[in-house]
């Protein structure tokens, strides 16, 4: 009996099996506040389906969306296969006094998305706690955080706030909901982080729902 040939396909060893997974690349304006939070909801989440990699940057919104661009560029170049590429990448930054426009140009340009806070992140925490229709400056909100947050230095204890997060996702998008109808999206106060969360919460709710 002749010996047996074995297809070229066989003779491969197949790549073992990865459960699909999203991965989130999520780059902070700031190194200290809007960083803690993220790690903090990393720590939250604890699904091994999502991953988020969360990165510090500088205030300036030009030099974070050009420091995502760059890591998901090389992410991209030593990826063996899509489980290693970034599924989602976000920019975290503040519209204080900044011109935000050229940053979000160039985010637009090359598939990055804003999370932009107006005037700055606090405003986030804080409508965790509380409504703010009213205009409110970055020293106000911070403020406002150090009341409600004990110990509050500029660093986020997730703790505290995780169980209000629904809250803040629906105030922020009343906000959207209101400066919209005045026809001045992206006013003072708003913020749209609450769209990176829900992406992040549909994410989770797409993968178990196929397991």
């Amino acid at each position: 009996m002749g010996k047996r040939r074995h297809s070229t396909h066989q003779l491969h060893r197949r790549k073992p099996y990865r459960e699909p997974r999203k991965r989130f690349l999520v780059v902070c304006g700031g190194s200290v506040t809007e960083p803690s939070y993220f790690e903090g909801v990393k720590q939250k989440v604890r699904d091994r389906l999502i991953k988020l990699d969360v990165v510090a940057g500088t205030r300036a919104p030009g030099d974070i969306v050009t420091k995502a661009i760059r890591l998901n560029n090389e992410a991209n170049a030593r990826a063996d296969d899509d489980f290693d590429r970034f599924d989602a990448v976000w920019c975290v930054f503040d519209k204080d006094q900044f011109d935000i426009r050229p940053a979000m140009q160039a985010a637009r340009a090359n598939g990055v998305s804003t999370a932009i806070s107006n005037p700055c992140f606090e405003l986030w925490l804080l409508l965790h706690f509380q409504e703010q229709e009213a205009n409110i400056s970055a020293t106000q909100a911070r403020r406002l955080c150090q009341r409600y947050l004990r110990d509050y230095d500029k660093r986020v204890d997730i703790d505290h706030i995780w169980e209000l997060l629904r809250f803040a996702m629906e105030r922020a998008e009343a906000l959207d909901a209101l400066h919209s109808r005045n026809g001045n999206p992206g006013a003072n106060p708003s913020t749209n982080v609450h769209e990176l969360m829900s992406q992040i919460e549909q994410s989770q709710l797409r993968i178990h729902s196929r397991h």
